[in-house]
């Protein structure tokens, strides 16, 4: 929705759901964009959420979770670690 909303200054996405909602809305949107998915998400893997990401308006940053599937259970680390990656690159944007 903030995608939609002029208010809204930045977008940070974590596990999108790719095969369940419709983010297209994201593609022209040219407000700054940080997405952290998980590589084995079961809801929109790597190849899924790569492809998505491409069509997807600039300035973005994804950010992918190794071995990890959509509530990254056993990879909190690696996603918090993302997650201060995203906000990092959120602030500059």
């Amino acid at each position: 929705m903030g995608a939609r909303d002029a208010r809204v200054q930045k977008l940070f996405g974590v596990g999108l759901a790719l095969k369940m909602f419709d983010y297209r809305i994201f593609g022209a949107s040219p407000t700054p964009k940080a997405i952290i998915q998980a590589a084995n998400d079961e809801y929109a893997g790597r190849a899924e959420i790569e492809a998505a990401f491409a069509q997807m308006a600039e300035p973005k940053r994804l950010f992918v979770v190794e071995d990890a599937t959509h509530l990254f259970p056993g990879r909190l680390d690696p996603l918090e670690r993302a997650a201060n990656e995203a906000v990092a690159f959120l602030r500059e944007a």
